[in-house]
């Protein structure tokens, strides 16, 4: 396994958003460092959980709502949500 993490970034943590995070957890040849970018702040319980449950194995971090993470993703997943209106920004935070 490869001391490198991918840097991933999620935008938004709606259903799909969430089953990626899962997803993701379950992944054991590489390590990750998931950023989780969604401008609700009540979704913050839930990348706790992702938190707890990437503990248990010790080979993914979670962290919500950094830009720079997000500015040097390797990959990043923008997931569908509720429409955005015109001139605003899912990744304003």
């Amino acid at each position: 396994m490869s001391s490198r993490r991918i840097q991933i970034s999620i935008v938004g943590l709606g259903n799909v958003g969430k089953f990626i995070a899962g997803a993701l957890l379950s992944l054991e040849e590489v390590k990750l460092e998931v950023n989780i970018m969604d401008p609700d702040t009540d979704v913050v319980g839930a990348v706790y959980d992702l938190e707890h449950a990437a503990a248990i194995k010790g080979l993914h971090r979670f962290y919500f709502n950094s830009r720079d993470r997000f500015l040097n993703a390797d990959f990043i997943f923008h997931c569908a949500g509720t429409p955005v209106p015109k001139g605003a920004s899912r990744l304003v935070t």
